[in-house]
């Protein structure tokens, strides 16, 4: 995977697409709960500014954070953002985008392999900038889908590689601690489009994997493998505009289900 490329494509289209927002757009509904298209855009700019060491404002003092753990930490730096302007939000997301792309292209061998802190623990400098193109591709198909445009994933190919393909490599932990499918199931994942792959995801002792396929199975998903990561964070809506999946076989559909 080209994890440079991935980020470069995810901060083009999104800058590309905020600038083009009219001023109704802005308070539009998005596939995250509770943010509108402002808060969605605050979000990118407060967990990148944060990433990059930029100076972060402080939510109201009087203001009670109703959630916990890594959603307080977001929502906190929306709710920081809460007085600025449009404008603002959009400059720091510049800004913040400027100095993630100069630090990755500084990056050698060793700096991809260096230990780092993400936001779910701690993890390489690779792992970092494939989870942050995860999350910068997921809030792009959530910011097409909350102002009405085409989604387009194919605008940006290997985003949607890198990012489809971080669902379907945490499928096999889906199919076990989610789905709870019994030992010996064998679901194939047949996707299409930008982020394609043919995988099975096996379960055995109660642990989920992903493997080559081998041989002939009835439990199936298959589709768009952008539908597929849609679906598996919970936007639904969202994967039906990107083409969809469907499953064939009861453990294929409580995969798809949980």
């Amino acid at each position: 995977m080209d994890l440079p490329l991935a980020i470069d494509e995810c901060w083009d289209a999104l800058l590309t697409d905020l600038d083009a927002i009219a001023t109704p757009e802005w308070s539009l509904p998005t596939p995250c709960p509770e943010w509108n298209v402002r808060d969605l855009a605050a979000h990118l700019g407060a967990a990148q500014a944060s990433f990059q060491g930029m100076p972060l404002p402080s939510p109201p003092a009087d203001w009670v954070n109703p959630f916990t753990g890594l959603d307080a930490m977001t929502n906190a730096g929306v709710e920081a953002r809460r007085s600025w302007t449009t404008e603002q939000i959009v400059d720091e997301i510049r800004e913040a985008s400027a100095r993630q792309r100069a630090q990755i292209a500084s990056l050698d061998e060793a700096g991809w392999s260096a230990d780092t802190m993400g936001p779910i623990g701690p993890t390489t400098q690779a792992g970092l900038t494939r989870l942050r193109v995860f999350d910068l591709f997921v809030h792009l198909m959530d910011l097409r889908h909350a102002l009405g445009r085409p989604l387009a994933p194919e605008a940006t190919p290997e985003a949607a590689a890198v990012a489809a393909g971080w669902a379907v490599d945490h499928s096999g932990w889906g199919a076990g601690k989610k789905a709870h499918l019994p030992d010996g199931t064998r679901v194939r994942l047949a996707l299409s489009g930008p982020g394609a792959t043919t995988v099975d995801v096996i379960v055995s002792g109660g642990r989920g994997a992903c493997v080559d396929p081998e041989g002939d199975t009835d439990e199936i998903v298959s589709g768009s493998a952008v539908a597929y990561l849609l679906l598996t964070t919970g936007r639904e809506d969202a994967a039906g505009a990107a083409g969809g999946v469907q499953a064939t076989g009861p453990h294929a559909q409580r995969l798809l289900d949980t």
